[in-house]
Formats: structure tokens, sequence, C-alpha cells
């Protein structure tokens, strides 16, 4: 288990489509959304890095909700480091390439799957 401490809780760059922040810069960032939409069906963001690989979002409605805690919770404790990311984990998911990424907040613990698929993702927890 490790803190995230490379560019956790900095904000994306003023040019990204998304609003957010960084959970590991330039690999996985807390997007910002709305907080009526649904969970499950919101579709993953993806920010190309220049030169580099895509990063991908997660909402912070649905991580806030997979640890049973509010969006601004969740954004808190990016900030102050008390989010940890315990473990990522590639592999295969109903049939599809996917990744879980397993999150700790307190005695908290929720695992977030992102399905990739030509160059887009879904989520769930």
């Amino acid at each position: 288990m490790k803190n995230l401490a490379i560019g956790q809780g900095e904000p994306l760059p003023d040019d990204a489509i998304f609003q957010g922040q960084w959970i590991l810069r330039g690999e996985l960032f807390l997007a910002v959304g709305h907080a009526d939409m649904s969970p499950r069906s919101l579709a993953t963001p993806i920010i190309q890095i220049p030169d580099g690989p895509a990063a991908f979002g997660i909402h912070a409605h649905h991580l806030g909700n997979a640890l049973g805690v509010t969006h601004d919770e969740i954004m808190t404790a990016n900030q102050d480091h008390s989010l940890w990311l315990i473990r990522v984990q590639p592999g295969v998911r109903e049939g599809k390439p996917a990744t879980m990424f397993e999150f700790r907040l307190g005695n908290r613990i929720a695992d977030i799957t992102m399905w990739k698929n030509m160059g887009s993702a879904r989520a769930a927890s």
C-alpha cells in the first residue's frame, strides 16, 4: 500500500477538458461531475497528455458513492492525502480487458474497475 504523493490533490491543467484534481499526476485523476449523474452510467473521463499516454479519470461522485462519503469529502481527502490507492490490478472482467483500482479512506475500502476498449473506457464499482 502506498500513499499517492506524486501530484496528489493538485488541480488538473487549465487546458484539460475536465475539471478536477490528480490522484496520481499524469495517470489517474478525480473528475468533478454533477451530483445528479448516475455513477454506473458515467463514461470514464480521459485526458490525452501531450507527448505521453492518456490519463484516466474517476468521477468524484462515483468514488464517493463507492466509499460511502460525499463528493466534497473525496476531494478533501485527495488534497490532504488521506485517500490511498491500495492496489492496481490489470486483468479481465466480464471477458474484457480491465483494470481494478482499490482505494482506502479511513477504514473504508472500495474498488473501481475500468474497462478499456478502443480508446474509451467505462467504470463501475
